[in-house]
């Protein structure tokens, strides 16, 4: 199977069970803001920024690790995903510990120990995601059911047993009790449809060998998620709830687009891990690149000429204070998915370290432009922090890039039309203002330019996607 069809393949699965299980957290997202209230909302939030170092502290890069690894080694998959889930579940039990000591004893409102409890439930429940087996031996189907099954459950709890902001307690042990629920069905059919059995046991001296390199993955992980998470703690600290909450209604937004990006690294993921060689390499990330520069256009453009609409209509009048954050946090998220383009490859080929250089440096800035603009901007602060970083990124992944490959041609190619979407938003923006009409001329104006230079590329990429959906057409007429 050619790489663009292992590709497509792949993004075809996961981008089918994406729409769902994102339109379903989009949803949760938005009940949880209305019925919570902006300053249950930020307390929420405040919770689950803290949990991510926790969380962190369970996996310890493993995930990344056993996704490379499985895709290099798909005949050892019953004993590396089995060995990973029992030292994560270690982990937990570890982590665990003193979290539940802090949760009894160090003085906070009862709700918010209830909180932590069932953030601390759920540290187990991630130890045993298996999403990392799935997407090491390709089978993103399995990605999109886990992720739709945990969000319809978890859905469907605070649907029938969350009304108001006196239910904001039990929110953490709802989201633990539907990944708990959804790992028994999954483990249940892994093993009546291909015998597949989890099997835990405990090995130190392999253990050893997979940390000494996952961990160099997780301290990239670490600072990936002290920089999603820091502008939230320090909101949290220095400023109000309901500041927390309009923070994060504008954020929640911007994380379900760039979890297109992250879709996207999952697919290439394995074919980046089989690159050898950088002329190979360079083909793939252009490829990469490609399907993430459309993805970031359509995506900012979106959100920035319809911030006030977007905000109206998910989260009401409470939560007007969210617009002007969402168009500048629009604008960090583009960096983001520019900076994945360069930036994914190094985690799949064993440049970690690389990788790691990037991601703190990013973190570094970020929290330092944080203590700086937080005190006097407020959350549009921690907004303009986050683009800077995310631009300082980018700049770094592409430097890197090329001192790997040693070749310009992709990072001129995706360069050179950053430049021309910035400016055609700008333009059209300061001459029209925001709305549907000036959103359509921005998104007409962009694709057809690109669309013009680069005509070859788009036929060759578009006549494959045609030869893959009739294969896949021809496929299914066949099992009928």
């Amino acid at each position: 199977m050619s790489t663009v069809r292992r590709v497509a393949g792949n993004l075809f699965s996961l981008f089918s069970g994406e729409v769902v299980s994102s339109a379903l957290a989009f949803v949760i997202t938005i009940v949880l803001a209305r019925r919570l209230s902006d300053e249950g909302f930020g307390r929420l939030a405040f919770v689950q920024a803290t949990m991510v170092y926790f969380i962190l502290a369970v996996d310890l890069g493993l995930s990344t690790f056993g996704i490379r690894e499985i895709a290099r080694k798909p005949e050892h998959l019953p004993i590396i995903s089995g060995q990973i889930i029992s030292l994560r579940l270690l982990m937990a039990g570890i982590v665990a510990i003193p979290l539940a000591i802090g949760v009894i004893f160090w003085p906070m409102p009862q709700e918010m120990r209830w909180l932590f409890g069932g953030s601390l439930l759920g540290l187990f429940a991630h130890a045993l995601n298996p999403e990392f087996i799935f997407q090491g031996a390709e089978r993103m189907a399995g990605v999109s059911a886990w992720r739709i099954l945990v969000h319809l459950f978890y859905l469907l709890l605070i649907f029938f047993l969350v009304f108001d902001r006196g239910q904001l307690w039990i929110i953490t042990l709802l989201r633990a009790s539907a990944e708990a629920f959804t790992l028994l069905l999954i483990l249940v059919w892994a093993k009546s449809s291909s015998g597949f059995r989890l099997n835990l046991s405990w090995n130190p001296t392999l253990w050893r060998s997979y940390l000494r390199e996952s961990l160099i993955m997780a301290a990239s992980v670490v600072a990936i998620k002290l920089y999603y998470t820091f502008d939230t703690l320090m909101l949290g600290i220095m400023d109000r709830p309901e500041t927390v909450g309009w923070y994060q209604a504008g954020y929640k937004i911007i994380l379900l687009f760039i979890g297109l990006a992250g879709i996207v690294q999952m697919a290439f993921g394995p074919v980046f891990s089989r690159s050898s060689k950088s002329e190979s390499l360079e083909s793939s990330v252009k490829m990469f690149a490609t399907v993430l520069y459309l993805a970031a256009i359509l995506s900012t453009s979106f959100l920035v000429f319809l911030k006030t609409e977007i905000i109206q209509i998910l989260f009401g009048s409470m939560y007007t204070g969210s617009v002007q954050c969402l168009a500048l946090l629009a604008i960090s998220m583009f960096f983001v998915f520019i900076s994945t383009i360069f930036m994914a490859p190094l985690l799949f080929i064993g440049r970690q370290k690389d990788y790691l250089a990037i991601v703190m440096s990013g973190a570094i800035l970020n929290i330092i432009l944080n203590l700086l603009l937080i005190p006097k901007y407020s959350y549009n602060g921690a907004a303009v922090a986050t683009i800077v970083s995310n631009f300082g990124m980018m700049l770094l992944s592409m430097r890197q890039y090329y001192s790997i490959t040693v070749q310009f041609h992709t990072i001129s190619y995706v360069s050179k039309w950053i430049i021309v979407f910035l400016l055609i938003n700008l333009l059209i923006y300061w001459l029209l203002g925001s709305g549907v009409g000036p959103l359509a001329a921005a998104l007409l104006l962009t694709f057809g330019i690109y669309s013009v230079f680069n005509y070859e590329y788009i036929r060759k990429i578009f006549g494959e996607l045609r030869r893959i959906a009739s294969y896949f057409s021809e496929k299914r007429t066949c099992q009928k």
